[in-house]
């Protein structure tokens, strides 16, 4: 969700997530102090472990639909 508007990106957050969710806004600004560095890289293994958990699930939606699914792996590179 790079690069797109703010007001956008909370009206889509408020209309997507379930009651109760929780949006987690990462990167917002540009870093500039040291401070700033250390809480941006803190980021870091958040990131790795979100994007694991959705190649997880991807793979095993891909599985479940069998032959279709490798079609569309070979496709996007999985």
């Amino acid at each position: 969700m790079d690069h797109l508007p703010y007001e956008w990106l909370l009206n889509f957050a408020k209309d997507k997530l379930k009651k109760g969710g929780k949006l987690i806004i990462l990167d917002l600004v540009k870093a500039k102090s040291l401070s700033d560095h250390i809480i941006w890289g803190s980021a870091f293994f958040p990131n790795i472990i979100m994007n694991s958990i959705k190649m997880v699930k991807l793979e095993k939606m891909m599985k479940m639909l069998g032959k279709f699914g490798k079609d569309m792996a070979s496709m996007i590179h999985i």
